[in-house]
């Protein structure tokens, strides 16, 4: 969440003499040393959990310009000696995207393509018998036992990645009256049952008293144009995806600030809720957005402050003719853990996404030989900004925790649901 940058760390070293800042001074000054001498960066290559060989990947120095060229050994790996600030470009298998991380401490090991370590699950079988009465009017079923999704009623097959940490798990069931689940007419759950012993289990009858949700989002500025909210239920520890929970928002934002999402949810079931908020205002030359994903108490779940609860907005965004990304924002982010930037073409993201320490405000896209085929698209634009992740405290930390290129928790305390924070903007 906190990115401290070498000029702090310095200024530290000399104002705090007592080591206040919890590393004592001989270590400040020998990251600072290993800072701007020049070491080793090695980038470790994963595929299917084994090293991927003849990766061609690219080393670039701060201005960007090309360092070395090399491709990955037998092991998976790729060096080159280069000054702090340096970056590492390079293509995943199987993917026509690029992956580049910039900032890399001299001495450095990236890691990408981990799998996040977890035990093999187990599948538990269940026989579940829906209530007695159809529901009039209803075209489908569905039924979800934990976090799986497992079909309408009947035998059903369970993973034990989709139980609570303790065996139990909750089984939710809810009728539809559209072929895209989106209008649910009515529900029936079991709050607690053994998941991890196979069993048989009668759901209650069907009932549709529903409950409603208002969330306010206070403070949000009156030129927020559009957006969207998605609220997820939580039992046993693990999110249930239910359609109609949540909707998007392309009114003007009341006077007063207070902007208000209504969602439907079923009583007595959530322990906790997963609340997704997006908001975006279009600009004038560069269309901005905030994100929040967050894991809150029933009685937090509605109530939620743009000021507080969002990372500052980005004021200002742009690309210049040699391809440089600028970004301003309107106060610091000193939780950020990194700045991020998504290519898109054709509407859609990530044929090419740049990581960067979170204190930067500008991107200097690296030079790619002309033979360097990856990405194999003419790139439409950029969306790019800042994001704050839970139980991650900085870069490094992101880049040991986060593998960069299948996204997943690979690092020590993995949260069973993750929740962020993101601000970006996109040049128009």
């Amino acid at each position: 969440m906190r990115a401290l940058t070498v000029a702090a760390l310095s200024l530290a070293a000399c104002s705090d003499p007592t080591g206040a800042l919890g590393e004592p001074d001989a270590a400040l000054v020998a990251r600072a040393d290993a800072q701007i001498t020049p070491q080793e960066i090695t980038l470790k290559l994963w595929l299917d959990g084994q090293p991927a060989s003849g990766i061609d990947v690219l080393f670039h120095d701060s201005s960007g310009a090309l360092v070395k060229r090399v491709s990955t050994n037998g092991l998976g790996k790729a060096a080159a000696v280069m000054p702090s600030g340096g970056s590492v470009t390079f293509p995943y298998p199987g993917r026509s995207e690029l992956r580049t991380v910039m900032d890399l401490l001299p001495g450095a090991t990236l890691e990408a393509g981990r799998i996040p370590p977890e035990v093999t699950p187990t599948t538990v079988t269940h026989t579940v018998t829906r209530p007695a009465a159809d529901w009039p009017g209803a075209t489908g079923q569905s039924l979800l036992f934990g976090c799986d999704l497992v079909g309408p009623v009947g035998t059903v097959s369970v993973s034990s990645r989709c139980l609570g940490p303790d065996g139990r798990a909750a089984i939710l069931g809810i009728t539809v009256g559209d072929p895209a689940f989106e209008q649910i007419l009515a529900f029936t759950f079991l709050a607690d049952v053994d998941g991890a012993t196979a069993g048989t289990h009668v759901l209650p009858p069907w009932s549709d008293a529903f409950d409603r949700i208002d969330v306010a989002v206070r403070n949000t500025p009156l030129d927020v144009e559009g957006g969207s909210f998605v609220l997820q239920p939580v039992r046993h520890g693990r999110a249930f995806l239910i359609g109609a929970m949540g909707g998007d928002f392309t009114a003007t934002v009341p006077a007063d600030g207070r902007l208000v999402f209504t969602s439907s949810t079923v009583p007595g079931f959530a322990e906790q809720y997963t609340r997704h908020i997006s908001l975006t205002r279009p600009g004038n030359g560069c269309a901005t957005g905030v994100n929040q994903r967050a894991l809150v108490s029933p009685a937090a779940v509605s109530s939620i402050d743009f000021a507080t609860d969002f990372l500052p907005r980005v004021t200002a965004c742009s690309q210049a003719a040699d391809g440089t990304l600028a970004i301003e924002t309107a106060a610091p982010l000193p939780t950020a853990d990194m700045l991020f930037a998504y290519a898109f073409t054709n509407g859609a993201f990530s044929p090419w996404i740049v990581y960067r320490r979170a204190d930067a405000r500008t991107v200097k896209l690296p030079e790619l030989p002309a033979d360097y085929a990856t990405p194999p698209v003419t790139l439409d634009g950029w969306s790019f900004g800042f994001e704050d992740r839970d139980g991650i405290d900085g870069y490094e930390a992101f880049l040991s925790t986060m593998d960069v290129v299948t996204g997943g928790w690979v690092g020590p305390g993995a949260p069973v649901i993750a929740t962020s924070r993101s601000s970006y903007g996109n040049p128009r």
